[in-house]
């Protein structure tokens, strides 16, 4: 019986934790028959409630911290920044890390974010790398990362052309490396522009859009 109680009193408190943190159940929206439901089956996370951090539940607080304090922490350094001449003139630029690795080790190429930096991207470029352990090519836009700006023609969310160029430029330095895709925040509009206009004509084996 005082078990039994107690269980009761400890699920109840554990539902109003989850309450006043706003912990809740993920959405996912998927076709019940797709080959997806495979993939979804083996990611037991997507069944589980995500509780974000306690002291960092307040979105603003949250974004202070982020942009403030565990960006500073994260020292990577980059083996060496390509700056890249488009057709029309201007200037963009991949950030390299991995670059020496085998040429056939496959590429992660990175759509970064609305104001996105190789500092400010440090993060998921690291974790990219340390997961898979692979090659990243971090596609940084005009007007980004103090790039110069030779002509008066910029999109602050990236242009697939440029992106094209960028991707040529990559597969002429690694023609044997297959290519992975992943757009963050701002950079998952340049990616999912790029895919729909390109179809099935794209070097992309798979894109994850992430914002």
């Amino acid at each position: 019986m005082g078990i039994s109680v107690f269980n009761k009193i400890k699920d109840f408190g554990s539902e109003l934790f989850d309450l006043v943190l706003g912990a809740e159940h993920p959405k996912v929206y998927y076709h019940p028959q797709g080959k997806i439901k495979d993939i979804l089956d083996k990611l037991p996370q997507l069944k589980q409630k995500y509780r974000p951090t306690p002291w960092l539940t307040n979105s603003h607080v949250h974004l202070l911290y982020f942009d403030l304090i565990r960006k500073q922490t994260i020292k990577l350094a980059y083996d060496r920044i390509d700056q890249l001449t488009m057709s029309d003139g201007g200037i963009t630029a991949i950030a390299w890390y991995g670059y020496n690795l085998p040429p056939d080790t496959p590429t992660v190429v990175i759509m970064h974010t609305i104001t996105g930096t190789p500092e400010s991207m440090r993060e998921l470029v690291r974790d990219l790398n340390q997961y898979t352990g692979w090659r990243i090519a971090l596609c940084l836009r005009r007007g980004h990362a103090g790039l110069p700006m030779p002509v008066p023609q910029i999109s602050l969310f990236g242009s697939t052309s440029d992106l094209k160029e960028q991707l040529n430029h990559i597969q002429s330095l690694f023609p044997a490396s297959d290519l992975y895709a992943v757009g963050s925040s701002a950079g998952t509009g340049l990616l999912v522009r790029y895919l729909g206009e390109q179809g099935e004509d794209t070097p992309f084996k798979a894109a994850f859009a992430m914002c």
